[in-house]
C-alpha cells in the first residue's frame, strides 16, 4: 500500500541522498530562526520546537503537512490542547486504512 523503497547510501557520502540534506537544510534554517528569535545558544533544547513547527507545517510541494501523512492525522496545536476536542465518530481500522490509502495516492 505504502510503496516505500529503502535506498541505500554509502556512509562516507551521505550528500548523495538529496531529499534528506533538503530536510536538514530546512531543519536547519528553522532552528537558526528559532535561535535568533529566543537569543539563546542553547539549540538542543529548542530543536523539538523546531521538529514540531516542521511536522506541523504545510509542505509546499506536497500540499499536506508532513504528520498528516506519516500517522495518518494531523498534529494538535498547543493552543489546542487548551480546548476540547470535538466528538468525532470513532472510524474502524480497515476504513481507516482505505483513507490512508486514498489520501497518499493522492499525493
Amino acid at each position: 500500500m505504502l510503496r516505500i523503497r529503502k535506498i541505500r547510501t554509502t556512509p562516507y557520502h551521505p550528500q548523495s541522498y538529496g531529499l534528506v540534506e533538503q530536510t536538514n537544510r530546512t531543519v536547519m534554517t528553522i532552528l537558526l530562526a528559532f535561535i535568533e528569535r529566543h537569543q539563546s545558544d542553547r539549540w538542543d533544547e529548542i530543536l523539538p520546537q523546531c521538529l514540531f513547527a516542521y511536522r506541523a507545517a504545510v509542505h509546499s510541494s506536497i500540499w499536506y503537512t508532513s504528520s498528516l501523512l506519516t500517522l495518518g492525522h494531523e498534529l494538535r496545536l498547543p493552543i489546542e490542547v487548551l480546548t476540547p476536542l470535538a466528538p468525532t465518530e470513532c472510524i474502524g481500522l480497515p476504513h481507516y486504512i482505505k483513507e490512508l490509502g486514498e489520501r497518499l495516492s493522492h499525493v
